[in-house]
């Protein structure tokens, strides 16, 4: 099967607020995998390739989705710039790296910082950047949930672009502080918010129970 045709079979069936994250990785194979910085940068241009052969298929222009694809595009130059810019070493040393695949093929990642009081006296954890491919739904809600397996303090942080604070507070994310020009702060704190709940040893978005 072409590629074009996957992407177009897996993303017109999935809806993540439908099925139980068990049932989702049933259905479609989705799962989360860490992997190393060299693998993250594969797994990317894995990403951007299929993009290009996803928009190619939008049948109007300017399209809904074309505007999640320019910032996908916008956010894969900022990683870019960071995680190879030899001067960035020692800040994103201790940075972690996640993918989602979904039967196979990479349709989103994250990179994630488990806080530490001797890491630039960061004590909690923070997702560093959050990038999906925008004909994807769901996969970036699976990522959220592992951040919050990951961490280990129950409190996570991310600095959000205005396009993404929505996302963020529809997983339960809330402001915190004054947003400046460029990004808001937002923290989750899982064990008070109403979208998550515990379900074996992890909090789950209750939308996946």
């Amino acid at each position: 099967m072409k590629t074009r045709e996957l992407f177009h079979n897996i993303f017109s069936k999935i809806h993540i607020r439908q099925s139980p994250k068990e049932r989702y990785f049933r259905l479609f194979q989705a799962m989360i995998k860490e992997v190393s910085k060299e693998e993250m940068f594969i797994a990317l241009a894995q990403i951007k390739g299929n993009i290009c052969d996803w928009y190619s298929t939008l049948n109007t222009l300017p399209h809904p989705d074309a505007e999640r694809y320019n910032t996908f595009i916008t956010v894969s130059h900022e990683i870019e710039n960071i995680y190879q810019d030899p001067h960035q070493i020692n800040t994103t040393k201790y940075h972690r790296y996640f993918i989602c695949l979904v039967q196979g093929i990479p349709v989103g990642m994250m990179t994630f910082v488990t806080g530490s009081p001797s890491f630039y006296n960061e004590s909690t954890d923070k997702i560093g950047f959050m990038l999906t491919h925008p004909g994807s739904h769901g996969c970036g809600s699976l990522l959220i949930e592992k951040a919050v397996e990951l961490s280990n303090d129950g409190e996570i942080w991310v600095s959000a672009k205005p396009y993404a604070v929505p996302f963020y507070q529809n997983l339960g994310f809330e402001q915190y502080g004054f947003p400046d020009a460029d990004t808001t702060s937002m923290r989750l704190i899982p064990s008070e918010s109403e979208k998550w709940a515990v379900a074996g040893n992890h909090y789950h978005l209750r939308k996946y129970l």
